[in-house]
């Protein structure tokens, strides 16, 4: 008897699928590796400009010439750098002798000496505000550099105390004046340049006084 194949009769005349190579799998979905490339630039990009902080500006002062002045700037400072320690200048020199001035010299001195001391105390708070309004970004960096800001600061005491007019000033009221600060403000390089550059201003300041009274006298001395 013939066997009867279980194979149907149609079956080779419908086309077989193509079957994968012998050895290799199936291809996989990839993206080009130029478009994976810029992707990942992308997003390393806005992980970067997410991590960056904005430094804040430092803000000028409009009340000047008081005592709390110094402790506006040091606030300032902390508001711009949290944890970071502000100029130790702002509290340690500048506060403490604006308070010590004001509140236990002034009563000592003439009101001549009172004059000058407000004045003073106005000028020197006017020069800090003066070179943060030039550059504002370069003032916060010198904030950043404490021996910097402290130098820069001492320098402009000697020009405060004498536009003030220091020279006009009675002799008593200069010894005052001298035996207010710690001698451990005085004694160092900064305080003896401060100190020496005021001297060297008194007396240029007195020299040209007594040249004025000469000259306004030597049209007496020539008739006698």
């Amino acid at each position: 008897m013939q066997k009867i194949s279980g194979q149907s009769p149609l079956s080779g005349l419908i086309p077989k699928p193509r079957a994968a190579e012998e050895g290799t799998a199936p291809a996989k979905a990839t993206l080009p590796k130029a478009r994976l490339s810029n992707d990942a630039l992308m997003l390393s990009s806005a992980v970067a400009q997410a991590s960056v902080t904005v430094a804040l500006p430092p803000q000028p002062m409009t009340k000047l010439g008081g005592t709390d002045y110094y402790r506006a700037r040091y606030e300032d400072f902390q508001r711009r750098h949290p944890g970071v320690e502000p100029p130790g200048y702002y509290l340690n020199y500048g506060e403490k002798y604006a308070k010590r001035f004001t509140e236990e010299l002034a009563p000592k001195l003439s009101p001549t000496g009172q004059a000058w001391l407000a004045q003073a105390r106005m000028n020197l708070q006017v020069a800090i505000e003066a070179r943060l309004k030039a550059d504002p970004a370069a003032f916060d960096k010198l904030e950043l550099d404490d021996e910097a800001f402290k130098q820069f600061a001492y320098d402009t005491h000697p020009e405060a105390y004498l536009s003030a007019g220091l020279d006009k000033l009675p002799l008593k009221d200069l010894v005052r004046i001298g035996l207010t600060p710690d001698s451990k403000d005085l004694f160092t390089v900064m305080g003896l340049e401060q100190v020496a550059e005021v001297a060297a201003g008194l007396a240029a300041a007195h020299a040209r006084d007594y040249l004025d009274r000469g000259l306004k006298r030597l049209p007496d001395w020539m008739k006698s």
